[in-house]
């Protein structure tokens, strides 16, 4: 009877101590959706892009990877698969989103973009190496904002040299 009540003591413990936080990467900025054109196409993991799947291309994110992307204005997420590179162009946009998982966002075909949170959990990795490379980047960041150039100081007068 003793061994039980340890037994028994010891998941209670375990069960209350809280469990250390996942190191989580984020990242806020603009999402836009795949066009057209590129269904068909080979991504940079050498699949074929299909429209209809919950896929993404990121510049950051391993190849392989899962992220949630949520649409800041209307609260809705989905759950991606990092499959190809980009975006290209905007600075802004941080995620390219297969049409099927813009639709679920909420982006319709004609909406184009969408204000976005992403975050890749270690925990939802599909592989140990995928979940050990996200766990060694978590850390939160904001997509660069367009630097300003600095405030130029006003040019100071010289003083007028006195003539005798």
């Amino acid at each position: 009877m003793p061994i039980r009540a340890s037994l028994l003591t010891v998941v209670v413990v375990l069960l209350t101590v809280p469990a250390a936080a996942e190191k989580t990467v984020v990242e806020h900025g603009e999402a836009a959706r795949y066009a057209k054109h590129l269904a068909g196409r080979k991504t940079a993991s050498g699949e074929l892009h299909d429209s209809g799947a919950l896929t993404a291309a990121s510049r950051t994110l391993p190849l392989g990877s899962t992220a949630t992307v949520t649409n800041k204005r209307t609260g809705k997420s989905v759950d991606v698969r990092i499959n190809d590179r980009g975006p290209f162009g905007s600075k802004k946009r941080i995620i390219d989103l297969s049409p099927a998982a813009a639709s679920k966002l909420g982006m319709g075909p004609r909406t184009g973009t969408a204000n976005v949170k992403v975050e890749a959990r270690p925990s939802a990795q599909p592989t140990a190496a995928l979940r050990k490379e996200i766990e060694a980047r978590g850390v939160e960041h904001d997509t660069p904002k367009k630097k300003q150039a600095p405030k130029k100081a006003p040019a100071k007068k010289k003083p007028k040299k006195k003539t005798a």
